[in-house]
């Protein structure tokens, strides 16, 4: 059966037990975010109301949030590798019996014993604070549409901040804590829920904010500027790094993740979760049935979601969201460290490129693409017949472009060559905004905040298994020498072609007129 739009409900408001594909028979398809449509009547510019005016301020304000929080992680990433470094070859040389408190040189930690362990103690931390992001993600996600959106993301964005205050912690004083107890900075998403409820919440009020014309660009933006945080924040990290050391650094990312949470309070929550408390009660007043509004129902309601063959792929897709990214931050800066030889810093430099290289993608290259594929000027085998269709295909060419940039990545063996291979991964880091913008056609607007809270879970099971096979590929890689230490950017291939073929098979929902159309037809056919 073709995948179809979601359609409005009964009259009634809709609710948590409400599934979230929406399969009534009549009206019209209506955009994610977008509110129902009044009678046909003269109205001015929605640009120029003061309605989308508002909803533009929380989108900035959004956007800006989700600026400050990544930019917390380009702060980190690479100090945070460089203390742990610090400390395994300290203990590795001391057990040696070399003096350890005379300091050792950078260059002295590159050799393989030290660098598998620091691998290992990055990726297991990145697992445990994946594990407990995951387990901790639905419950709270859950508990955003009763209490609100805003406290929540804020409250999220605190546990994260919470929790990379206690690697310092132990990092601070390496002879009383064992550096392995940097993995507890994991228990962070007791509060709040983590990474994954933050960034569902963050999805969510910008798809409230949106119309289904822009979602794409919005989504996009907040692509780009996830991107600047990540890559280009690690520039000014380096810079620091390079005259103060590692410290300061972190303490700044520390800072903005603080600085992130306060921002959130002067956003406009963008959904009313008190009306979905007092219909519920109401509804329980009012016949006793209501009191099966279970969390077992509740979960059923979010899962039927599975009714889309589609939306699975595009939702199994979201687990390579998280190995995309990982193979281009920290592990990347330790990548390039020992196979060109420099110092873990000056891997800063290399993210940066990499990060204006996707920037220009977002705010030059997609934007054109975007609109040559739907114009008249297009070639009749490449225009797309609708902005559905057009991201879908953007997706696809993505990813198989991306498969592409990693064996470059692999094989490169100057960091010229590395560089050439980051430049053709950036034209296809928009295949997870592709990919999320098409999801929000299959699901009612009311119960958007649990299928992304559900994507933030899935992402998040990604970076489970990320680190860990990245790690282990690296140091496998070493092993085998050669060449093959690119073996990690090989798997990353491998896993992009699993993507571009999902991707094929993704077919775009059908607009409920087309549906009702089809039906009047055949209803015409059969009275003939």
């Amino acid at each position: 059966m073709a995948d179809r739009e979601p359609r409005p409900s009964s009259p009634g408001p809709a609710t948590e037990a409400t599934p979230l594909l929406v399969t009534t028979a009549r009206g019209s398809a209506a955009g994610p975010g977008a509110a129902p449509l009044p009678a046909p009547a003269p109205a001015p510019s929605r640009d120029a109301s003061p309605k989308r005016c508002s909803q533009w301020t929380t989108v900035n304000l959004l956007l800006l949030v989700n600026l400050v929080a990544s930019s917390a992680g380009g702060f980190t990433s690479i100090p945070l590798a460089r203390l742990v470094e610090d400390a395994v070859c300290q203990d590795y040389y001391s057990r040696m019996g070399s003096r350890a408190d005379s300091g050792i040189d950078e260059s002295m930690c590159k050799v393989e014993a030290i660098q598998s362990t620091l691998m290992t103690i990055i990726a297991v931390q990145a697992a445990a604070i994946a594990v407990a992001g995951f387990l901790c993600a639905y419950p709270w996600s859950l508990l955003a549409d009763r209490l609100g959106r805003k406290p929540m993301l804020s409250l999220c964005l605190t546990g994260i901040a919470l929790g990379g205050s206690w690697s310092a912690v132990v990092l601070w004083f390496p002879t009383i804590f064992p550096v392995r107890l940097i993995w507890l900075e994991s228990l962070g998403a007791l509060v709040g829920g983590g990474n994954p409820v933050a960034v569902g919440l963050l999805l969510t009020m910008l798809t409230d904010a949106s119309i289904e014309e822009e979602r794409a660009v919005i989504f996009l933006r907040q692509n780009m500027v996830t991107v600047c945080g990540n890559l280009v924040s690690p520039t000014l990290s380096a810079f620091v790094m390079s005259r103060a050391g590692p410290w300061p650094s972190y303490f700044i990312g520390v800072g903005f993740i603080s600085s992130s949470a306060i921002i959130v309070f002067f956003v406009p929550e963008s959904f009313k979760a008190k009306h979905v408390i007092d219909e519920t009660a109401t509804d329980a007043n009012n016949d006793n049935s209501a009191k099966a509004n279970t969390l077992w129902q509740r979960v059923k309601a979010s899962f039927s979601m599975l009714a889309s063959p589609s939306l699975i792929l595009l939702l199994v897709t979201c687990l390579a969201t998280l190995p995309f990214m990982a193979s281009t931050t920290s592990f990347m800066a330790v990548f390039i460290s020992k196979r060109y030889g420099i110092k873990l810093f000056q891997g800063g430099y290399v993210q940066t490129a990499y990060g204006l290289s996707t920037v220009l993608n977002a705010l030059v290259i997609l934007p054109f693409l975007s609109r040559y594929l739907i114009s008249p000027s297009a070639p009749s085998w490449l225009r797309q017949p609708s902005e559905k269709q057009r991201d879908l295909a953007i997706g696809r060419w993505s990813a198989g472009l991306a498969v592409l940039a990693a064996l470059v990545l692999g094989l490169a063996p100057s960091l010229v060559g590395f560089l050439i291979g980051l430049a053709v991964l950036a034209l296809a880091s928009g295949f997870t905004s592709m990919a999320k913008s098409i999801m929000s056609l299959y699901v009612d607007p009311v119960h958007r905040s649990r299928l992304f809270g559900v994507v933030g879970m899935i992402e998040i099971l990604g970076a489970v298994y990320a680190s860990p096979v990245l790690a282990g590929l690296y140091s496998f890689g070493m092993k085998l020498g050669g060449a093959w230490i690119g073996l990690p950017y090989f798997g990353l291939a491998v896993l992009m072609m699993i993507v571009t073929v999902l991707l094929v098979l993704v077919k775009v929902p059908r607009p409920a007129s087309d549906d009702d159309n089809d039906a009047a037809s055949r209803g015409r056919e059969h009275q003939d």
